[in-house]
């Protein structure tokens, strides 16, 4: 189990060089591919969120960019499935990458980290999903899965992490932590 940060420029080179290789991994090449049974879990907090209506807000002007740059980022990553969580915030930031996609958004109790990691290993083995969470459930999701545990997301203010779990057909996990879109404020 291991967790990278990388810097800006890092950052850019490794999404290319993930998505290409997620890519690769869900192309139908009519053989195996070296990857065979590797899943990739892309990780993000909800994006910028309003402070009102208290308990379910939208998402804020910024937030709706961010998760534009987000459909951006992943729309050429060959995402097989999306979930988010019962809470507007969560399901309006991967809305954009689901529309363009074609996908449906699968809904997920916030408190039920354990049912999300089992849907993940049990119906998308060797597939590429993005899981849209909280600044409390981002890192439980990605510690349940098996990866090293990252640092904790700053409620305040940290909305632009985009983690990468890969989980390996023998068990094995490894987390990269990535930043996407314009540093929030």
């Amino acid at each position: 189990m291991r967790s990278r940060l990388y810097s800006v420029g890092h950052a850019l080179a490794l999404v290319s060089a993930v998505l290409l290789l997620s890519a690769y991994a869900t192309a139908d090449l009519g053989h195996a591919s070296w990857q065979d049974g590797v899943t990739t879990v892309f990780l993000v907090r909800h994006a910028e969120k309003d402070t009102i209506p208290e308990g379910d807000p939208q998402l804020t002007g910024a937030g709706e960019s961010r998760a534009q740059d987000l459909s951006h980022v992943l729309e050429e990553g060959g995402v097989t499935a999306i979930f988010a969580t019962q809470f507007r915030r969560t399901q309006d930031t991967v809305r954009p990458l689901a529309d363009l996609l074609g996908l449906e958004v699968k809904i997920v109790e916030a408190n039920r980290t354990d049912q999300l990691v089992e849907t993940i290993r049990r119906n998308h083995q060797g597939g590429v999903v993005v899981v849209c969470g909280h600044s409390n459930t981002v890192p439980e999701i990605i510690v349940e899965l098996g990866a090293a545990p990252v640092s904790p997301i700053e409620e305040a203010n940290e909305y632009d992490n985009l983690y990468v779990v890969r989980l390996s057909a023998d068990g094995g996990a490894e987390v990269t932590t990535l930043k996407f879109g314009r540093r929030p404020q």
